[in-house]
């Protein structure tokens, strides 16, 4: 066998706990973190990914992996994961362990992003900061501190509304970026990718965020109108509108509409009832 690297941190794995895993005593530490999932799995483009992986460029004397993505193959898809595919994962980061071409790397990295491991995959990627963060709430803002990472940078700037603040311009006296608490999705997101070693109490700042975010406008009521019989009258009643009146009366004759000030709403003989529901529902919809 070839040496065996730390997918990770790219240490030589000297143990055999370590290269049996494929990854160091140090890095195995964040497994929970790392190994956590923050959105959806995506198996159509797992699988797809997965597909381009290139089985028979498996350098001699390392059939072992050649079985070992066959068996990834057969478990990736199984009912019984129960969309825990930490056990995929891991025998992913296994094979990884021992080297592999930039295009096997790659298609196993979108394998695992697909799966929902995105914070795993930017460790690999060497796009997450290795040190300790913190995420945390303050007067409707959203904002990490930890150690400067160039993956997590894009990532922010992309977020609509985004602040950088320059160590010792805050009470913490930390480096730090902030975004609006209505961007909370995108901040977790962000976090939980960029900044595996963090510390976040992430129900407490979904509360903040909800509470923070202006009220979602209740969408527009339609104006109140009825249609009530008095013997062969129809008794109309809308709000009022010009463009209605208008309406009513181009579309009946003078002697089938009355407007009666003791009632405050139009007359309209009963034969008209059609052509009346239809002006109604005309000017006084609302947007859909």
């Amino acid at each position: 066998m070839t040496t065996r690297q730390c997918v990770r941190c790219q240490k030589d794995l000297e143990d055999p706990a370590s290269r049996e895993v494929g990854v160091g005593p140090v890095c195995r530490k964040l497994d929970n973190k790392i190994l956590a999932t923050y959105i959806p799995a995506d198996l159509r483009a797992a699988d797809a990914a997965f597909a381009r992986v290139d089985f028979s460029r498996v350098a001699e004397g390392e059939e072992v992996l050649r079985s070992a993505w066959a068996r990834i193959a057969e478990e990736m898809f199984l009912p019984t994961t129960a969309m825990d595919w930490r056990q995929v994962v891991r025998q992913i980061e296994w094979t990884l362990s021992f080297g592999q071409s930039s295009e096997t790397f790659d298609a196993l990295v979108q394998v695992v992003e697909a799966l929902g491991y995105v914070a795993l995959a930017a460790v690999w990627m060497g796009d997450a900061a290795k040190g300790k963060a913190r995420a945390y709430e303050e007067q409707g803002r959203l904002y990490i501190e930890g150690p400067r990472n160039a993956g997590a940078n894009v990532a922010i700037k992309a977020i609509a509304g985004r602040r950088f603040h320059a160590q010792g311009s805050r009470p913490s006296g930390k480096a730090s970026w902030s975004v609006p608490c209505a961007e909370f999705v995108a901040f977790r997101r962000v976090v939980c990718k960029h900044f595996p070693n963090h510390e976040a109490d992430w129900p407490a700042l979904e509360a903040a965020s909800a509470a923070a975010a202006p009220a979602t406008p209740a969408a527009p009521k339609a104006p109140e109108t009825r249609i009530e019989r008095a013997g062969e009258w129809l008794l109309v009643y809308t709000p009022y509108s010009a463009a209605f009146v208008d309406a009513l009366k181009s579309a009946l004759p003078h002697k089938a509409r009355k407007w009666s000030s003791q009632f405050c709403c139009w007359q309209v003989l009963d034969t008209h009832l059609a052509t009346v529901e239809a002006l109604i529902a005309k000017h006084y919809k609302t947007a859909a």
